[in-house]
């Protein structure tokens, strides 16, 4: 019990600093939760059978790497950083098990609400993807400012961060204030972006989802 409260609660406060592509209040799949929502099964037009393959495929993949989130220190920049890359790892190996599952036009879809996601709880720490920064084309100057502005983030977050100690008031106070600085470094970038590359996110995009909440809960 005692290893599983770690696991939620480091999860949590990955969501705050660092974020996965999407996060979720139990330890799993970060993708798991988005799979067994209704909306989104009906957004895909998914068949019984294929969210029963996708949920055990997530299951499958974070059981994998479970072991590994235990153990980190996720109060320490380095242990937050661990666990983003864990996270990457776990949600990209769910979508490469995914395409068998999805078809072509559900598995697009799919990417398109991915990316919405990762964009909405992440902010500027999306941009970090290489697959995204080469989709874009962003030149050399736009990765070294986009760098410099969640260099800058990442900083303030973890002021906020030392702040907020064990208290789960405080813990929701900077979580208001996360999503003021998101929003304010996010728009920042996409200030740097060009007339097209606004026009290709868009398209990457897709249509608006409407997410589930799937924000944590203050550790108590």
């Amino acid at each position: 019990m005692r290893s599983m409260s770690k696991v939620l609660l480091a999860l949590g406060v990955a969501v705050l600093l660092a974020g996965p592509s999407f996060a979720q209040p139990r330890p799993g799949n970060p993708l798991k939760f988005l799979l067994e929502n209704k909306d989104f099964q009906k957004e895909l037009s998914l068949s019984e059978e294929q969210v029963k393959k996708a949920v055990t495929a997530a299951d499958d993949v974070f059981k994998k790497h479970e072991d590994d989130l235990k153990d980190i220190d996720f109060r320490s920049p380095e242990g937050r950083q661990k666990m983003g890359e864990i996270n990457k790892k776990i949600t990209g190996e769910t979508k490469k098990a995914l395409t068998d599952i999805l078809d072509a036009k559900q598995m697009k879809r799919f990417n398109q609400i991915s990316l919405q996601g990762s964009l909405r709880m992440q902010g500027p720490g999306a941009y970090a993807d290489a697959d995204l920064q080469k989709d874009l084309k962003l030149t050399d100057e736009q990765k070294d400012k986009i760098k410099t502005i969640t260099t800058d983030l990442n900083k303030e977050r973890e002021e906020l961060f030392k702040d907020a100690g064990g208290d789960p008031a405080k813990f929701r106070e900077i979580r208001q204030k996360m999503d003021g600085l998101n929003k304010e470094a996010s728009e920042k970038i996409t200030k740097l972006l060009s007339t097209d590359q606004k026009k290709t996110l868009e398209e990457m995009k897709g249509e608006e989802f409407k997410f589930p909440d799937f924000r944590p809960r203050p550790p108590q």
